[in-house]
Order: C-alpha cells, then sequence, then structure tokens
C-alpha cells in the first residue's frame, strides 16, 4: 500500500520522552515500507529539526515531554506550519488537554493503548493527513493562515520582533483585558510580563533571538490592562514571522494550576500536622506517600513504608473476607470506613478507625487510593475496662444508678431498676422523684445536695414497696465528675442491710429468749436438787421427773435454737417445690408419731413455688405446735392452702386452746422478751424466722378458747434482688459524663 497514493515516501518527526514508546512507534510505523521515522526527546529538539528541514510531512506527539507539554509546541507549529498535520498521540486522556488541542487545530487526537488496534489506526491517521496536506490548493499565505488558527487557540499567542508585540491572537486580547488587536501591537514586551525573579523579560528571551538555544519555558506575570496580574506558564521559541526572524511566546494561564498548587501545598501542612495517620497508594496497592503521624503509629519510617503494600501492618487477626469486602468497596469507587487490627513494626498489636478513599481520574478509573486510620487503642482499653466495669455493675447484688445535678437518670442497674419497678433498661428520661416516689426523695434529697457539693455522703434510710416487706439500705453518694473536675452528678450506691440487721436483731433476741428459758429451767433444776438434798428418800421420785422434764425441754430448745442460728448465718439455694407434696410428706411422719391426731387437708393437687428448703422446716414446726399444745384427746386439725398470683396462704388451725396473746406479741416482735413478757415457743420463732427469710410473713388468727389458725404467707418466688445473668447491654450507658 502506498503512503499518499503517489509513492511519496511520508517522513514522520516523532517526539516523545518515553524510549519504550518511541522503539514501539518505529517498529510499528515503518511496517509500511514508505513511512520513515525520525525521534527526538524534546520539544526543543523538534523545533531545531524543523527549522533545519523543510522534510518533515508529520508530527507524532507525546503530551508529557521534558521541556513543555504537547499542545504548547503544537501551538508553536501552527504559528509557523499552520498547515502540518500534528497527532497527539498521549496518555494524558482528559478532556481539558482534548479541548486545548483541538482549539489548536490538531490533526488527530489519539489516546495510547485505548484501541487494539492503535497502530493500524495510527498509520492510517498519518497516510490520510499526509495526503490530504499535499493535494489541497493552499490559497492562503502561511501568515493569513496561521493567525486564522491562532485566534482560535485557547492559550495567548504572542509574536515579539526587537522587543514589541508584532501579533497577538484575540485570546490574548480578551486576556489583557484590551480594546482590539491594535491596542496592545507595537507596545513593550516588557511593560506586559514579568518574572518573580529579577530577571528580565529580555534575558529570557536573548538566548531565544541570538539562536543559542531552541526552546525557553519559564512562569511569568502578566499584567492586565486595569493594572491586575495573572500567573502564565511562557513557552518561547524563535520562527520566521512575515518573513522575519522572531519570538513566539505561548502563554498559558495557570491561574487554576498555581491555585490548586496553593490548596495543595496547604493541604499537604495539613495532611503532614494531622494527628491521624495517612498514607497514599497507588491504583495497585503499593503505598507512595506516608505522613509523620504514619511513622510515629506504626513505627514505620517512610523509607520503609513507600514502595510497599500496607499488608506490612497486617496483624493475622482480620478475617480474608474482611480484606475481600474492603477490596469490592473501593474497587467499585466507593469509600471504606471500619474498624481494624493492625500490628506495629515492633510486632504490637493496635485498634484502628480506618477510612479508605479511592480518587478517581477525569476517565472515572480509580487511580489512587487514600487511607485514614486513627490509632484507637486507647479508647478499646477504656471499652474494655468499662465493659467489666459494666459487668461487675450489672452483676452487683448492691443497687447502683447515677444522675445528673437535675435529677434525671444516667443509668440504672439491673437491681436498681428491679427493685423500683423500671421495666425499661434505658432511663435518661425519667427523674429520681418519679422513680423513688416523693416521700424518699425529700428524705434523701438534703444528702443528694451536700454530694453535689462535693462531699462523699453515707447515711442508712428504710424504703417501702407496695405489697412486698419493706428493706434498709446503707447508701452511699458519690460526686460524679467529668474530666475537668466539675460535678455533674451524684453515683448512688444502695446495699440492702435488711437481712444482716435482721441477723443482728433476731440474734440478739434469741440470745435474751434463751438466756431467760435457760434461767427459767436452770432455777427449776437446781431448786428440785436442794429440795432432793434436805427431804427423805421416799419423796425424790417426783423431784427427778420434774427435773427430766426441765432438762429436755432445755435440749430440745438449744436444738431449735441451733437451727435458727444456721438459718439466720447459712445460704439458702432456693428450688421449685410442690407444695402439696411438701404438705403431705410433713402430716405423713406426723401421724408416725401422733397417730391419735385427725389431720384433714384442703389444698389443691399442684402448688408450684420457689422458696428455700427450711420452709418445709417451717411448715412442719406450726402442725407440730398444734399437735403437742392440743388439750384434746383426739386434736382435729386442718391445712388449707389459698392460691393468689403472687403468693400462697397456708393456714394451719385446731381446736387446741390457742397461743396466747403475748406469746403473739414477742413472735410478731410487737414486743421484746423482758422479765414480766416472754416466750416460751422457740419453734413459732423458727417459723418466724423462716417466713422472714424468704419474704414472707407469719400470721395469728382465732381466740385463745375457740383453738388457733397459724397462717404461713409464703411468695410463689423467692425474694431476690436481682438476677446476676442480665445482659450487659441493659446498662444504659448513654450519657456523655459517663
Amino acid at each position: 500500500m502506498n503512503s499518499d497514493g503517489d509513492g511519496t515516501a511520508i517522513i514522520i518527526l516523532m517526539v516523545t520522552a518515553d524510549r519504550e514508546f518511541a522503539a514501539a512507534s518505529e517498529r510499528n510505523l515503518t511496517r509500511q515500507s514508505d513511512l520513515q521515522v525520525k525521534t527526538v526527546t524534546t520539544v526543543g529538539a523538534a523545533i531545531d529539526v524543523l527549522a533545519a528541514t523543510d522534510d518533515i510531512d508529520c508530527i507524532v506527539s507525546d503530551h508529557d515531554l521534558p521541556d513543555t507539554d504537547g499542545v504548547a509546541f503544537l501551538e508553536v507549529v501552527r504559528a509557523h506550519l499552520p498547515t502540518l498535520p500534528f497527532i497527539l498521540f498521549t496518555s494524558e486522556g482528559n478532556e481539558t488537554v482534548a479541548s486545548r488541542a483541538i482549539s489548536a487545530d490538531v490533526t488527530e487526537y489519539l489516546i495510547k493503548e485505548h484501541h487494539s488496534d492503535q497502530w493500524e489506526r495510527l498509520t492510517r491517521f498519518i497516510i490520510d493527513a499526509v495526503a490530504f496536506s499535499r493535494k489541497r490548493d493552499d490559497f492562503l499565505t502561511t501568515e493569513t493562515r496561521a493567525t486564522t488558527l491562532l485566534d482560535a487557540v485557547q492559550d495567548m499567542i504572542v509574536v515579539v520582533r526587537e522587543g514589541r508585540l508584532e501579533y497577538v491572537n484575540q485570546t490574548g486580547v480578551d486576556l489583557l483585558e484590551a480594546a482590539d488587536r491594535t491596542a496592545v501591537t507595537g507596545r513593550s514586551v516588557g511593560e506586559m510580563i514579568s518574572t518573580d525573579a529579577d530577571i528580565a523579560i529580555s534575558e529570557h528571551l536573548r538566548p531565544i533571538q541570538t539562536a543559542e538555544t531552541s526552546l525557553e519555558q519559564f512562569e511569568a506575570q502578566l499584567t492586565r490592562g486595569d493594572g491586575s496580574t495573572v500567573p502564565v506558564e511562557v513557552t518561547a521559541t524563535r520562527i520566521p514571522w512575515m518573513d522575519a526572524p522572531s519570538v513566539i511566546l505561548v502563554l498559558h494561564d495557570i491561574s487554576a494550576r498555581k491555585a490548586g498548587e496553593h490548596t495543595l501545598r496547604w493541604f499537604r501542612q495539613a495532611v503532614e500536622a494531622a494527628g491521624h495517620a495517612i498514607y497514599i497508594t497507588d491504583s495497585k496497592g503499593v503505598i507512595t506517600y506516608v505522613n509523620p503521624a504514619f511513622e510515629q503509629i506504626t513505627g514505620y519510617a517512610s523509607a520503609e513504608a513507600i514502595g510497599r503494600n500496607p499488608r506490612i501492618l497486617k496483624s493475622g487477626e482480620m478475617s480474608e473476607d474482611y480484606y475481600d469486602r474492603l477490596w469490592a468497596t473501593v474497587l467499585e469507587g466507593e469509600v471504606w470506613v471500619e474498624e481494624v487490627i493492625n500490628q506495629r513494626h515492633n510486632g504490637e498489636r493496635y485498634y484502628a478507625h480506618q477510612t479508605i478513599a479511592p480518587v478517581i481520574d477525569d476517565a472515572g478509573d480509580v487511580e489512587a487510593f487514600v487511607a485514614v486510620q486513627t490509632d484507637i487503642s486507647e479508647q478499646k482499653d477504656r471499652e474494655a475496662q468499662l465493659r467489666q466495669y459494666g459487668r461487675a455493675i450489672n452483676g452487683a447484688a448492691e443497687l447502683i444508678t447515677a444522675f445528673d445535678d437535675e435529677y434525671t437518670y444516667i443509668f440504672a442497674n439491673p437491681a436498681y431498676r428491679q427493685f423500683h419497678g423500671i421495666e425499661t433498661p434505658d432511663i435518661t428520661d425519667t427523674r429520681l422523684p418519679t422513680a423513688i416516689g416523693e416521700a424518699a426523695f425529700e428524705t434523701a434529697e438534703p444528702y443528694i445536695k451536700q454530694a453535689l457539693s462535693g462531699d462523699i455522703v453515707r447515711y442508712r434510710m428504710r424504703r417501702e414497696q407496695p405489697d412486698k416487706p419493706a428493706r434498709t439500705f446503707d447508701i452511699r453518694y458519690t460526686p460524679l465528675e467529668d474530666e475537668m473536675g466539675s460535678i455533674q452528678g451524684v453515683v448512688a450506691t444502695m446495699r440492702d442491710l435488711t437481712e444482716q440487721i435482721e441477723r443482728e436483731t433476731q440474734l440478739a433476741s434469741l440470745d435474751r429468749l434463751l438466756r431467760h428459758n435457760l434461767h427459767n429451767g436452770l432455777n427449776v433444776i437446781l431448786g428440785r436438787a436442794e429440795l432432793i438434798a434436805t427431804q427423805p428418800s421416799g419423796d425424790i421420785g417426783s423431784h427427778v421427773k420434774t427435773i427430766e422434764t426441765a432438762a429436755e425441754r432445755l435440749l430440745e430448745q438449744a436444738d431449735k435454737e441451733r437451727e435458727i442460728v444456721e438459718l439466720l448465718t447459712g445460704q439458702s439455694n432456693p428450688t421449685a417445690v410442690n407444695m402439696n407434696g411438701m404438705v403431705e410428706a410433713v402430716v405423713a411422719e406426723i401421724k408416725i408419731d401422733h397417730p391419735e391426731v385427725d389431720i384433714s387437708l384442703d389444698i389443691p393437687e399442684t402448688v408450684e413455688v420457689r422458696t428455700v428448703p427450711q420452709v418445709e422446716r417451717a411448715i412442719e414446726e406450726v402442725i407440730e405446735n398444734a399437735v403437742i399444745h392440743n388439750d384434746h384427746e383426739s386434736p382435729a386439725i386442718t391445712i388449707s392452702i389459698e392460691e393468689h398470683d403472687e403468693r400462697i396462704e397456708l393456714s394451719v388451725a385446731d381446736d387446741g386452746p390457742g397461743i396466747p396473746p403475748a406469746e403473739q406479741k414477742v413472735i410478731g416482735e410487737e414486743a421484746t422478751i423482758g422479765p414480766l413478757l416472754h416466750s416460751e415457743g422457740m419453734g413459732l420463732w423458727l417459723v418466724k424466722r423462716v417466713m422472714t427469710h424468704i419474704g414472707g410473713t407469719l400470721r395469728f388468727d382465732g381466740t385463745a378458747s375457740h383453738g388457733s389458725v397459724v397462717t404461713l404467707v409464703i411468695p410463689r418466688s423467692f425474694l431476690e434482688m436481682h438476677d446476676p445473668n442480665e445482659s450487659l447491654g441493659s446498662i444504659g450507658f448513654d450519657r456523655q459524663n459517663w
């Protein structure tokens, strides 16, 4: 195939600094026998070639060149050789470059590696462009053609001869804000163009004018008609203009670039000063930049990290699925935000909150990634400690809460919420007076105010609950401070002393009762012993019997005293109990020892409760007391159970003489043991202690002349302050100051 249809060889000037691309161009283009390639690496060298020969038929230029860009080169060519085919074959595939090239009358614009048949396309473009250029009628002069083309380009084009403006294109006229071309033609170039350095523009242009060099490029300031300046990049080269040697200047407005550079400098300073680790990778994940915080946090110096993959930070703690999701996200152009466990240079693990954002080029492809890491190791440690504190608070038997200085709750543990009947875990919209009641709040408020003033306050308080026994608490208020030491509220800890106080009270009462009964019993024994010593032997029998009875009663009381002490000091594990079976078992045992008693049962088939085993001993004691203290030959006893939603009432009715009112008062704690008022019934004392222990009550009905009715009020569920297995999530740490 002929190169242009008439067999004449086509000479191509290839301008590129990429040696591999130059070699590929020569190899692929010269497959066509009529194509010849001459390669140079700079625009300056290309201008020298164009000045030395008229044989160049086509220019193929890269855009990214050492001394200027490909579009500026094109604009220079168009000023001298307006019809010479010029193909921009480049990897710079963006709209800005394409727009500038088209306005400068580029013949073709071809993006590298964009087409699989790129070399065939380039060959066809060259052949067709040269053929058209050779055959068309060039009815306009070169200068006319050049000025027409140069008026269309986006850059300012100036032709300078002997230091004055010979020609300015329309873009330049507009940029200078001049009325027309004649308003600036003939003016000194030094009046309009100056450099930042103290070098006159004439000094920059002298090497071009004297042919010492073919190309000069520098930055300068263009002064407009109103005195304002515009930063420009100047490309200068020597060309013949109107048959006289001249200098052509291509002035590219770099205001946007300068603004971008300013922003970039500011951005870089911000990145360098940032306390977060920031690193940048290319599209393949190779690190190209790290900031000082990255070096400090990871332990990797910049030289150690750049050129390597972020895999150097992998700790082995994250799954492969984590990294698969990460890459799938960022390669889709989306931002990845997630926590990660990484490893420092010294092998130490650290937690980081990581954001990875893809950088998208003009073609919509990912060209880089920016990652920002915040070291949250200390935060994670605090969170772990907080979880431990939370578990401890949730599992505590104590009632723990915190509220602010306006008495609004910050949090409350399960024991506190259960005691106060608060069903929702989040109580941050609830105020203290509402939860504990106005009466309790009125008592507590002076102590709270004292804590808000900075004191640690401790006091005891008895708290009432609907349908439940009252509880006594040891209450401690501690000021709640923020990081600045300012008091924001109060932390309250309530320790239930009810059981302790009861044990102390009952042990004291038991001590008084036991001392009273022992005193009386021993007096009987000692008195009878004195009588034995003074009376004849025939009268001893009755005294011995009295002594035996008193001793047996003391032993019985000692045994029951031991049971009461064990109950007060020991541990009780509640279990599910069928009261029907428990009562029947107790009755069967009693009838073995007392077959004469008539016991009738009025109880449901199944009555389930959750209580402690000692309840069986209390039932046994009540029934046995009804049998033993009955003066009938065949005592009649009725046992019944009445069910309610939260309790059952087990009643034992007998036809005996009844329990004396004074005895009932002592057992019911309405009176204390004294010289004139005491109790002989340690069995009923044991029953009273069991009922108190499980949160129940002991009730006496009937009269001394018509028998007794002793009722055990037993809760269906053993009274416990909290569930230790309740989840951590219910604690509700929702306030900033906690």
